[in-house]
Formats: structure tokens, C-alpha cells, sequence
């Protein structure tokens, strides 16, 4: 009986041990596959370069508005002087 009783509790202490170290083998895989990952962010964030920032504008925002508005007005200006040419060569030709 006391044969029996020493093998199952060196049987229970053994299974415990066993257990133990799948438990912490487990976790330790699962340890080394995250810093593993990590190392593997951290390298893709190292590769990664800052964007290249735009130059200031050379005008304020009111100052292409002024430009814009002077163009229009030179080709307004243009096409009514073509047109008022041509109507005098209509008219007075």
C-alpha cells in the first residue's frame, strides 16, 4: 500500500512538474515572439523617412487673389480691344 501510495505521488509531483515547465516554456515562446515582433516594428519605423514639408508660399493668400484679378482684367481687357478692331473694320472699312 505504501509502494503505491510513493508512486502516485511521485507520479502526481512528476505530472506537476511537467506541466510547469510547458507552462512556462509556452510563455516564454510567447515572450520571444513579441520582442521578436517588436524588433520587427521597430526596424519598419526606423526605414520610414519624415515627408518633405512644402516651402512657405511666396504670397499671402490675398495677394494671388489681387494677381488673379488683375489677369482677368488684362484679358478683359484684351478681348475688348480685339473685338472693338474688329467692329472697326466692319464698320469704318
Amino acid at each position: 500500500m505504501t509502494v503505491i501510495v510513493i508512486l502516485l505521488i511521485v507520479g502526481g509531483l512528476g505530472y506537476f512538474g511537467w506541466e510547469v515547465w510547458r507552462t512556462v516554456s509556452s510563455i516564454w515562446r510567447s515572450i520571444a515572439r513579441f520582442l521578436d515582433s517588436l524588433g520587427k516594428s521597430a526596424d519598419r519605423m526606423a526605414r520610414i523617412e519624415a515627408p518633405i514639408l512644402p516651402a512657405p508660399a511666396a504670397e499671402t493668400p490675398r495677394q494671388t487673389r489681387a494677381r488673379i484679378a488683375l489677369e482677368r482684367d488684362c484679358r478683359r481687357h484684351e478681348r475688348l480691344t480685339r473685338t472693338i478692331e474688329r467692329w472697326d473694320h466692319i464698320y469704318h472699312g
